[in-house]
């Protein structure tokens, strides 16, 4: 698990969250076990390239775990050049930043308008 105090930098942007939800969050942690990390690294990314319908990619402006290495944050097109590379070209990928926000993005202030984000995402580009 994480060390005592670490969950804010890891996960939150300090802007965009109640200390209290942080809290909460450290003081109810769990587990990451050996046998989760060792099957994302088996994980067949050839698998996502038979993605062929469109794709919505939502971060975190600040998410630590993600931002960084390969591609910006600050900057949508840099994610999705990076992640398009594992989508077939039939896939129309998008992506949304949220501005202050980590990687916990369900429990920053910001989670109702990413909510009304990807539901406005499915009305444009699911067919029903």
């Amino acid at each position: 698990t994480s060390k005592s105090g670490m969950r804010e930098e890891m996960f939150y942007s300090s802007d965009g969250v109640d200390p209290k939800v942080i809290a909460m969050d450290e003081a109810t942690k769990e587990t990451l076990t050996l046998g989760e990390i060792i099957s994302v690294a088996q994980y067949d990314r050839n698998e996502t390239l038979k993605i062929n319908v469109p794709v919505l990619l939502v971060g975190g402006d600040e998410d630590f775990t993600i931002c960084g290495g390969d591609f910006d944050c600050s900057d949508p097109s840099s994610i999705i050049n990076y992640e398009r590379q594992f989508f077939s070209d039939a896939a129309v990928v998008e992506t949304v930043l949220l501005e202050n926000t980590g990687h916990v993005i369900n429990l920053h202030r910001g989670a109702p308008q990413c909510y009304e984000i990807m539901l406005d995402w499915i009305d444009r580009r699911v067919e029903q």
